[in-house]
């Protein structure tokens, strides 16, 4: 059961990263982390305008949550089956573009890549997960998502799409805070979880062709054309609703909101 108080957690953790990335290049490169120093450099960002601002977004969409909800319905909706996730590759590429990143997009594999630029000569830092479900149903299998007594319901509702939900939000909360990094943020979903994690072997191992790639990008602010996978549509080992399977509590039962009642 994930519920929003978790993804308060997972929220502030990775703020905090992402708010680092490049501010403290002397703590990265110790092979021994002075540990002392790096909790008191997390808790001045915390203490920061910037950083109160965004987790009081984050506040507020926990506790108002349709926004959050239209995400994860969204993504639902558009089935990706490991191997043959295009439909929500495409999904995830228009919410981060709707979302304010212009350097975004889906390599040959279906990962979606999205960047968003520092201010500075710091380290990347990359925000992932993964979007794709166990390819029980075709992509083109209507998925009619939905939320009932405060569960989301829809395939791989709870494996990863709150993962993809979640990197909306992180950015979402800097875009609203303004929160300028050194360093630039990559958010990026990987393809084919379920089926032995090819994207996310391909994007490590491309690393040198992605920075091309957003150099190219930068200079012409244009979306490349996307290259056909040569992957072929895997089958499914499962013969049964699997564990990563078709409903999700998105919202714990204490709080039945008038928002989940208007997302239904």
């Amino acid at each position: 059961m994930l519920k929003f108080s978790t993804a308060r957690t997972a929220l502030a953790v990775a703020f905090t990263f992402v708010s680092l990335a490049g501010t403290v290049p002397a703590l990265a490169q110790n092979t021994t982390p002075e540990l002392g120093k790096e909790v008191a450099a997390v808790k001045r960002y915390l203490a920061t305008p910037q950083m109160k601002s965004a987790l009081e977004f984050v506040e507020k969409q926990i506790a108002e949550p349709a926004d959050v909800i239209q995400d994860w319905l969204g993504v639902c909706n558009a089935l990706g089956p490991s191997h043959d996730e295009i439909f929500r590759a495409r999904q995830i590429y228009k919410m981060f573009r709707i979302y304010g990143l212009e350097q975004v997009y889906i390599d040959d594999l279906n990962n979606v890549i999205a960047i968003r630029p520092g201010v500075g000569k710091g380290p990347k830092v990359v925000l992932n997960a993964h979007h794709d479900n166990v390819p029980i149903w075709p992509k083109e299998q209507p998925a009619n998502a939905f939320v009932r007594d405060g569960r989301v319901y829809c395939p791989a509702a709870g494996d990863d799409i709150p993962g993809v939900v979640q990197l909306f939000t992180v950015l979402r909360a800097m875009q609203e805070a303004k929160i300028q990094t050194q360093g630039d943020v990559w958010f990026v979903t990987f393809s084919g979880e379920e089926t032995g994690s090819p994207g996310a072997l391909h994007f490590a191992h491309r690393q040198p062709r992605d920075a091309a790639l957003l150099h190219a990008l930068r200079a012409k602010r244009r979306r490349p054309a996307r290259r056909r996978s040569t992957l072929a549509p895997a089958r499914s080992g499962c013969t049964r609703t699997c564990a990563h399977s078709y409903s999700h509590r998105g919202v714990g039962s204490e709080a039945r909101l008038p928002a989940l009642r208007e997302a239904g």
